[in-house]
């Protein structure tokens, strides 16, 4: 493996390569990398978007189950009415009853059934004050979340007009920096961008600086008289460790290649 490699590396110095297609090829790689941030971006505001609308939609169901809470309440209070209705009604047969009476045992059982009756109603009555109870905390969680919905409502369209306005620059940006690509590739000898795409599709990045003799690919000391024949900048050169195309680029940030990126 070390022989191959050695052998890969002597043919990569004898390949020529001036300056201006070097500096093409970097500047390929700019244009990826931002349109590549810009796509993640736009990705991310997708999704975002996404849990906006979700947790509108979960604003939206608990408002719903409040509702039918509500409406179960209001049901079960009409029963109530309905229920002590006909229990009142059953009374006043039965103190009516009591004026017809002949027998005290008679007169006895109609008082029973009277009292049994009124307990029904108090107990009816009851549970119509605790539906009542109930039915206003409803009224009032929905009135609340109805307030609490409307603010989100806006926030939530505030938010999507925001990401919608930077997810068109990005898009917009995308397009400049296609147009851009395609203007430069055109440049590139034929059989440079072909390696150029080989490596991008096996390594993601096509090209390294080297820093202070530290490919930024691998972040690996590349071998000294490397580092040294790359400074002369007079042939094509790979990183003997992840194989992409090097360039050398001093430790105060200078470089001998420039951006044609717009």
């Amino acid at each position: 493996e070390r022989t191959a490699r050695k052998q890969a590396e002597w043919k990569h110095e004898m390949v020529s390569i001036n300056k201006t297609q070097m500096d093409l090829l970097v500047a390929l790689q700019a244009i990826e990398t931002e349109s590549q941030g810009i796509k993640t971006k736009l990705r991310s505001a997708s999704e975002k978007i996404q849990l906006l609308d979700g947790e509108l939609e979960d604003f939206t169901k608990t408002m719903e189950a409040g509702e039918a809470t509500l409406g179960a309440l209001r049901k079960q209070y009409r029963a109530y009415e309905s229920e002590l209705e006909v229990n009142v009604s059953r009374v006043k047969k039965s103190q009516a009853k009591l004026r017809e009476v002949k027998t005290n045992k008679e007169y006895q059982s109609i008082l029973k059934e009277i009292d049994d009756m009124k307990a029904i109603t108090s107990r009816i009555e009851d549970q119509m004050i605790d539906c009542l109870d109930q039915m206003e905390a409803a009224e009032r969680f929905l009135s609340e979340k109805k307030l609490e919905y409307a603010r989100l409502k806006q926030q939530v369209g505030e938010e999507k007009t925001a990401i919608g306005e930077e997810s068109e620059a990005g898009q917009n940006r995308i397009d400049v920096l296609d147009a851009e690509w395609n203007r430069l590739c055109d440049q590139v000898e034929p059989d440079l961008m072909k390696t150029y795409l080989t490596i991008r599709s096996k390594r993601g990045t096509a090209i390294a600086a080297v820093v202070n003799a530290v490919c930024h690919g691998c972040h690996l000391n590349i071998p000294p008289q490397m580092f040294n024949e790359l400074q002369r900048f007079d042939s094509l050169r790979f990183c003997p460790y992840c194989q992409r195309i090097i360039y050398w680029k001093n430790s105060g940030g200078e470089s001998d290649i420039s951006n044609h990126a717009a």
